[in-house]
């Protein structure tokens, strides 16, 4: 299971510098509310992750 949470970290890094670079390249570097926009769907998928991830092990120590 350290694989699949070391992978995720290392796909949503990358995917959250592609997205900085987008935006100060489109004008939204000082925008707040666009960065609110950016982050925090990254931050609920995080979550979501680590709430399946943590179901799953608790169905499979039964």
């Amino acid at each position: 299971m350290i694989h699949i949470a070391i992978i995720y970290y290392l796909l949503s890094t990358l995917l959250k510098f592609c997205l900085v670079r987008w935006a100060s390249k489109n004008g939204w570097g000082h925008d707040k509310a666009s960065w609110a926009a950016i982050f925090l769907p990254l931050v609920g998928l995080t979550y979501l992750a680590i709430m399946c991830d943590t179901v799953i092990q608790l169905k499979n120590s039964k």
